[in-house]
């Protein structure tokens, strides 16, 4: 991100957000079709999504926001990185199934 011009008014990241301990068990359509450095961010798949969120505030105009994809189940850890990081507000929104699926985090 540091290469860009800033401000930005959005960001917005389909980041990979699956725990390295569930790759074995992903569907193998998903698995055997996409790299796996594009599906897997560490022990609680949140890697990539810490790196976005250290980098993202300062490059979002006041009022910007961030917006990524996220798995369930790590609505509230986002939501608790992003107030860490400097966002005033983060919104977990869910999915058709009602499970955590995006997070709109706003500078």
């Amino acid at each position: 991100l540091a290469d860009l011009e800033p401000p930005f008014h959005a960001i917005v990241s389909n980041p990979p957000y699956i725990r390295d301990d569930e790759y074995a068990g992903l569907m193998p359509e998903v698995r055997d079709f996409e790299p796996r450095e594009a599906l897997t961010a560490g022990s609680d798949g949140l890697d990539v999504v810490r790196m976005i969120l250290a980098g993202a505030p300062p490059l979002l105009e006041p009022d910007g926001f961030t917006l990524l994809e996220i798995g369930c189940g790590q609505g509230k850890a986002v939501a608790q990185m992003a107030a860490a990081a400097g966002f005033r507000d983060a919104q977990i929104l869910q999915d058709f199934a009602g499970l955590d699926r995006y997070a709109l985090l706003t500078r």
